[in-house]
């Protein structure tokens, strides 16, 4: 599977994968870095599984990359439900956040509270 995501700025994070979700997820487990991973999550997110949720919030809570977590905060506030948003364990990134971090993510968020 090539690497046909872009991480843009649009919301839709570009087409839907022609793949099944089963072979997205082998793909996941075979990903060598987070954004390989990240990357692998959008592709499910976007054809409307769901079931790796925890993991993309796993891997929010703990990248250390920059870039990756704005993506990751992106997709979150694309793909959060509002349980997602009221459980302070799925947005721990913001503890430990710079403050540019935590005010894209109050930026994002505060449509959604609303």
């Amino acid at each position: 599977m090539e690497h046909s995501v872009s991480s843009t700025n649009s919301l839709w994070y570009g087409e839907a994968s022609s793949y099944s979700p089963s072979v997205i997820k082998e793909n996941l487990l075979r990903a060598t870095t987070e954004k390989e991973a990240l990357f692998r999550l959008i592709e499910l997110f976007k054809i409307g599984d769901f079931t790796q949720k925890p993991l993309f919030i796993k891997l929010t809570n703990h990248t250390k990359d920059e870039a990756l977590l704005n993506l990751c905060m992106r997709v979150f506030c694309s793909v959060s439900t509002h349980e997602d948003l009221r459980d302070t364990n799925h947005h721990l990134f913001l503890g430990e956040g710079k403050k540019a971090v935590v005010d894209t993510f109050e930026y994002k968020t505060k449509p959604l509270i609303k």
